[in-house]
């Protein structure tokens, strides 16, 4: 099997997807996932170009397994990427609840809950004492 089957299999194992979510995120049959998996079939310059896109993946790792496998974003691409996948129906409902959420919460409560995130992050910071 050639890198890439093996790298696009570890992508799908990594994102905690099955075969036939990633082929759907990235517009391709389950059928067609499953043989570039097994080595079967080979993914096309499309194919690879929607896996980076969707994924954020560095295209010579999934290539032939050099480099990072993630791309690191700015805050801007981060957000434009996100948003761009939930447009697309992407999206779980933990994500829709929280997106919910934040649609829902007035300007002024936002420094509020930012505050008090800050301290339960502190608080799973510190080591078990017990």
């Amino acid at each position: 099997m050639e890198t890439i089957n093996k790298q696009i299999a570890a992508l799908i194992h990594a994102k905690g997807m099955n075969k036939s979510q990633f082929a759907e995120s990235i517009n391709v049959s389950p059928q067609f996932i499953s043989a570039v998996c097994t080595g079967t079939k080979q993914p096309s310059d499309r194919t690879i170009a929607d896996i980076c896109r969707v994924y954020n993946v560095n295209e010579d790792w999934l290539r032939d397994g050099t480099g990072e496998p993630f791309m690191q974003l700015s805050r801007e691409e981060t957000i434009a990427a996100y948003v761009g996948r939930i447009t697309g129906g992407h999206i779980t409902d933990i994500e829709e609840n929280i997106i919910k959420f934040m649609a829902e919460t007035p300007v002024e409560e936002w420094e509020n809950l930012a505050r008090a995130l800050r301290r339960f992050a502190e608080t799973i910071k510190k080591p078990d004492t017990e």
